[in-house]
């Protein structure tokens, strides 16, 4: 069973014990890289090291472009075929796919799953069936794997690159009672809107892609020539304000919507779920980092894809 979890900033994927990333970027190349829908492409951090390089920006993009990263996540783990393969696209999206195929109009879910059955480019993959579950859920779904006891409410939140999806989930019924998925407010917007102004002092005028913002975000530096200068002063600072805009874009929503059911644990995962590390303190209600946040809903996607295949025999 081949997990690989698609997002705007990197691919997330697993196999037995080993897992890995791969960061979100690509470029067209003429001499070297995976041959794609016959193009060949450099993809990771050598591509954003490229001029002429891309990050994915819009959902649509993501879609299209899931068999190219599905097969370098492949070779990297150095397999051509599996039983099954277990993808995932946003909540809403999702959510709005399935509905299509429930009525028998054609989906996007149903599109990504022919084309992943069998890829063919640079290595040829084949896997038995395609799976593909919401991001936002799979994270949930960790979490009371290790927590079976949990009871009451939990309002999960999923801080991805590009979006940010908050779930509230009642542990009692088993259900989800509230969901929304936010574009371009995941760490894109800090990058941009929050750390990109305070380190331009240090890049003199050059331009920087999100992408590469979010490169420096998580090496904590800038290479500037032979100097390396560091940056964590204004990441602390960027991601101070960023956190309490998403809290209250998170909870300024709920209560739009009625605002009378209450969770007893708030939940934080995906790769931004790093930044609130010490940053979120409240009363009566249970803080939650997951570790390893950003493998959350690959590690919920693999445990649910076990139990229905379980479930089955």
């Amino acid at each position: 069973m081949f997990v690989v979890d698609l997002g705007f900033s990197s691919a997330k994927w697993l196999c037995g014990s080993a897992k890995g990333t791969v960061r979100s970027c690509f470029r067209r190349s003429k001499t070297e890289g995976f041959i794609f829908h016959g193009d060949r492409f450099m993809v990771g951090e050598r591509a954003l090291l490229e001029t002429g390089s891309r990050y994915l920006r819009t959902i649509e993009e993501l879609v299209e472009m899931y068999p190219l990263f599905v097969s370098v996540c492949a070779v990297k783990v150095g397999i051509k075929q599996d039983d099954a393969l277990i993808v995932g696209l946003p909540y809403d999206y999702w959510k709005v796919e399935v509905t299509k195929a429930k009525k028998g109009v054609g989906s996007a879910i149903g599109a990504l799953q022919n084309t992943l059955t069998h890829i063919d480019g640079e290595t040829d993959l084949n896997f038995g069936r395609v799976v593909v579950y919401p991001q936002g859920l799979g994270g949930i779904k960790a979490y009371l794997h290790d927590n079976p006891n949990e009871s009451g409410n939990i309002l999960a939140v999923d801080i991805g690159f590009n979006t940010v999806i908050y779930t509230l989930y009642s542990c009692s019924h088993g259900e989800i009672l509230a969901g929304k998925t936010f574009y371009k407010k995941g760490v894109h917007d800090m990058a941009v809107n929050g750390l990109f102004p305070e380190i331009q002092g240090h890049i003199q005028g050059k331009t920087l892609t999100p992408l590469e913002i979010d490169y420096a975000m998580q090496t904590g530096a800038l290479q500037m020539g032979f100097d390396r200068v560091d940056i964590t002063p204004e990441i602390k600072e960027a991601a101070r304000a960023y956190v309490n805009d998403l809290l209250s874009l998170v909870t300024g929503d709920l209560k739009a919507h009625g605002g009378v059911v209450g969770f007893d644990t708030v939940l934080f995962f995906g790769g931004g779920a790093r930044l609130l590390a010490g940053k979120v303190e409240s009363k009566g209600v249970r803080v939650v980092v997951m570790d390893e946040p950003e493998f959350a809903n690959a590690l919920g996607f693999r445990i649910r894809a076990e139990e229905k295949a379980a479930g089955s025999r």
